[in-house]
């Protein structure tokens, strides 16, 4: 039979508020004389379960809103306590968890109603908030994020700001976003390094998303700045070449036109070269080009006489 303590982690888990607070009172109706019935109550909430989150993580991960506001009421909650899973150990609080299950609302509850003393609170791997929406395509979220003090400019253990994460997740809209500093007065140098020298461009070129390399080379990003091993954006994406997959191949020869001067054509010829449709396209255009030279030699040698 299940405990009192399991059972009122699954309803938290699937958002059964009336289940949870059923559960919530028998444990204090419990309480045998002389024990402590705060503590118990406390150890309720707090107590992880076999994965390392407690109930209010566990609402916050899975977004229920009504379960979130219930717990944060209740006195004793622990709304700043980190999971401690032991696979990833990733160490995260509830608005971690809220904003990775894209739960603007409770998000938005928790900053409005005091209950995120910083709002660049970090994980184990030093993300802060912001950095995990740009992990999750965030958007909306990391607008309200930053129009409440978030700084784009914070950086994980491996110096990556949250838009060397939207470059490399290709999430164009987002990198626009950090890189403007929008509604938090303060932008993302474009070029950036992170740990290893790679800049956002670098990220997205080997990640193959193409759409963001272009962004990023619109908002002024530099081209030919060298990482740590000397490589560039662009060999980045020649390295990241799969010879049995088209597809990739393409996308990469895509990338590797847009990160090569505008007046060197080499990549798009390699792209014609490569793609079976490209090639089809260009012989049907030197064939269309033949006929029309062959037309007008034949109208030519009918209007000039010949001497």
């Amino acid at each position: 039979e299940e405990s009192v303590f399991d059972r009122f982690i699954k309803a938290c888990t699937e958002g059964d508020q009336l289940a949870a607070e059923e559960l919530y009172d028998q444990t204090k109706m419990d309480v045998k004389e002389g024990e402590d019935a705060a503590e118990a109550l406390r150890k309720l909430v707090n107590d992880e379960c076999s994965i390392g989150y407690t109930s209010f993580h566990l609402a916050c991960y899975h977004g229920h809103l009504e379960v979130v506001e219930w717990l944060l009421g209740l006195p004793g909650l622990d709304f700043g306590a980190k999971t401690h899973d032991e696979m990833y150990k990733l160490g995260a609080t509830g608005l971690h968890l809220a904003v990775a299950a894209g739960s603007l609302e409770i998000v938005a509850y928790m900053v409005k109603n005091g209950f995120v003393p910083d709002v660049d609170v970090r994980d184990n791997r030093k993300c802060t908030p912001l950095i995990i929406a740009a992990q999750y395509g965030e958007v909306v979220i990391s607008h309200y994020l930053m129009r409440n003090g978030a700084d784009p400019r914070a950086v994980d253990q491996h110096g990556d700001t949250a838009m060397h994460w939207a470059a490399y997740k290709g999430h164009s809209d987002l990198v626009s976003l950090y890189a403007v500093g929008a509604m938090s007065g303060c932008d993302v140098p474009i070029n950036q390094p992170d740990n290893f020298g790679q800049s956002a461009l670098h990220l997205a070129a080997l990640r193959g998303n193409a759409d963001t390399v272009q962004s990023l080379l619109d908002l002024g990003a530099e081209r030919h700045n060298p990482d740590k091993k000397g490589k560039t954006a662009l060999n980045l994406a020649v390295e990241k070449r799969e010879p049995r997959d088209r597809g990739r191949t393409l996308g990469q020869m895509r990338i590797e036109h847009f990160l090569e001067d505008v007046h060197d054509h080499k990549s798009l010829m390699r792209w014609v070269q490569f793609s079976g449709k490209a090639t089809y396209y260009a012989k049907m255009a030197m064939i269309i080009h033949t006929a029309y030279a062959y037309f007008f030699i034949v109208l030519a040698s009918r209007v000039v006489p010949a001497s």
